[in-house]
Parts: C-alpha cells; structure tokens; sequence
C-alpha cells in the first residue's frame, strides 16, 4: 500500500466481526499512530442486532465488540476484542504497511490475518451456544469457519477510499477511472461502436449500389448483344436470300 493513503480518511471499513462494510467515524487513518491513541469501532451490525433482540426470551447478548487501529511508519496495528469463546479472534494483530493490498478495480485496501476460531462442525457446544446467540446468524468467523471445514481462518479487514482522493495520492489508484470516468468511456465506447456501425452500413450501401450498377451495365451489355446478333442474323438472311436470287437467276440464264 501507498503510504500517502494513511493521509487519507476512510470512507467505511470492513467489520471482521459481521464481514460488512460500516460507516468510518474517524479523522485520516495516520492521526492514530499508538494504542493510547487509536479508534474503536464498533461492529454495528451486531449493535443493532443486540437492540432488537434485548426483551426476547433465551437470548444470548453479549457485550458489542469493537475493533481498533492504529498506524506506525511501517505497520497497521488492529486490537480487537474477543468475540467469544467459539469463535475467537486474537486480540492482538499486525501487517505490513507494504502487504496491505490495493484494489485495482475499486478505491479500496484489504488485507487478511490468519486466525484460529474454536467454531467447526463438530463441536456441539459451539452450535449450541450459536444458537442462542443474537449474532449467530451473522457472525463471520462462524461463516469462515464451516466454509473451510477448519478451525484455522483467514479474515479480512479493509478500508474504503473517495475516488478522488484515491486517485490522487496512490500509484495504483491513480490508473482507476471513477464510476464517472467508466460511463463516460463507456457512452464514448458507445458513440464509436454506433459510428463504426454507421460507416459499415454506408460502405455495405455503396457496394450494394455499386453491384446495382455493374449489374445494369451487364444488362445493357446483354441487350446490345441481343441486339447485334439479331442484326447479324439479320443480315445473314438477306445475304443468303441474295444468294439464292442470284443461283436461281443463273439457272434460268443457262437454260
């Protein structure tokens, strides 16, 4: 990653908790640059989920958990509480300002932290606790979990970019073209395909009539022929009956 991007102020993040994307709070990523001075966010897919389900019966409600960041020169460091006792994640982690990954499609960063979840399959205490748990449904180290069949997971987290300032102060952002960009090649993508179009119908025209003409010179070649050899044929009746005028003449001569 750039690190000009931690001039930058997300737009949203992405919750490890619930795995969506929430509303950023905070000032520009760099302002938080120890653990005495970095941001807390709280999954707010499982606040809101906690608040519609505190007056229902055999519900288990846990304390909202939140995730924190904060950047050095070189890393980004994430503090995390723990999600449960199935479903843990570690509450300490780090990356490399350098691994972390660009989008080159969208103004965003990822990047994933290898974490082991006590959540699999069979282990019926962990269903069962899942079951009461008002987040259950929506808890994604669970999903990450039954998708890999494994304790062992891979999370992701991710910070989302304004285009513009993402153009702006990152090498890779700087190649992406904003929604703006992309409908505007693409109406001009547009324009030269109906143009090609057009100049491909004017030329198939200009053939067609061009066909047209040479067939009408064919035809009127073919008629003058028919024309001549009429003359011809013509000619060559009168030639023949002169000369059987002439034969009879000389016949009636010699007798």
């Amino acid at each position: 990653m750039d690190t000009r991007i931690l001039n930058l102020t997300p737009l949203r993040y992405l919750c490890p908790y619930c795995g969506e994307w929430h509303e950023w709070t905070g000032k520009h990523l760099g302002n938080y640059d120890s653990k005495y001075n970095c941001i807390e966010l709280p999954c707010l897919r499982e606040k809101k989920l906690a608040e519609d389900a505190k007056y229902s019966e055999n519900v288990l409600i846990r304390n909202i958990d939140t995730t924190s960041f904060y950047f050095t020169s070189s890393h980004c460091y994430i503090l995390t509480t723990r999600l449960c006792c199935y479903a843990a994640i570690s509450e300490k982690l780090s990356i490399a300002i350098s691994e972390m990954q660009e989008s080159i499609s969208e103004p965003i960063v990822t990047f994933r932290r290898e974490l082991r979840t006590y959540y699999h399959l069979s282990n019926p205490a962990a269903d069962g606790s899942c079951s009461r748990c008002h987040f259950g449904d929506h808890c994604n180290p669970k999903k990450l979990g039954i998708e890999a069949h494994d304790c062992d997971i891979s999370i992701p987290f991710g910070f989302e970019f304004d285009w513009a300032e993402y153009k702006e102060n990152s090498e890779v952002g700087n190649a992406l073209r904003t929604p703006e960009e992309i409908e505007t090649a693409l109406r001009e993508y547009g324009a030269n395909l109906l143009q090609k179009e057009q100049n491909l119908q004017e030329r198939e025209a200009a053939i067609v009539a061009r066909e047209e003409a040479v067939k009408e010179k064919e035809d009127a070649l073919l008629d003058r022929e028919t024309i001549l050899a009429a003359q011809e044929q013509a000619i060559a009746r009168c030639l023949c009956g002169s000369q059987l005028c002439s034969n009879f003449q000389e016949k009636q001569e010699n007798t």
